[in-house]
């Protein structure tokens, strides 16, 4: 079976300098995610900034954990992408 292409969730560009953390994942490891979505939530010193998925697809690994710093543009997570298709596609695992 041809696999998905992957997509990286990073963290948003912001201004040089400007210190933020990974304050919570909305969305589990394997769990399905709908274009729109949003899937983890930042606080920097301009308060919380909700991270929102670019496309369907289900998050595949977390690479940085809840409480831990990043900086812009950092690879938060791996997405395998899905085309656009009704959401009980989306919540039944592949191969079965």
């Amino acid at each position: 079976m041809e696999r998905d292409e992957d997509l990286f969730l990073r963290a948003p560009k912001t201004t040089p300098g400007r210190r933020a953390m990974l304050l919570e994942w909305h969305v589990e490891e394997g769990e399905a995610l709908r274009e729109g979505q949003p899937f983890a939530q930042l606080l920097d010193s301009s308060g919380c900034t909700a991270l929102i998925a670019p496309c369907n697809g289900r998050l595949v690994e977390h690479w940085v954990d809840e409480g831990a710093p990043v900086s812009q543009g950092q690879r938060l997570a791996r997405l395998e992408r899905h085309p656009k298709r009704p959401e009980s596609d989306l919540s039944t695992p592949s191969g079965g």
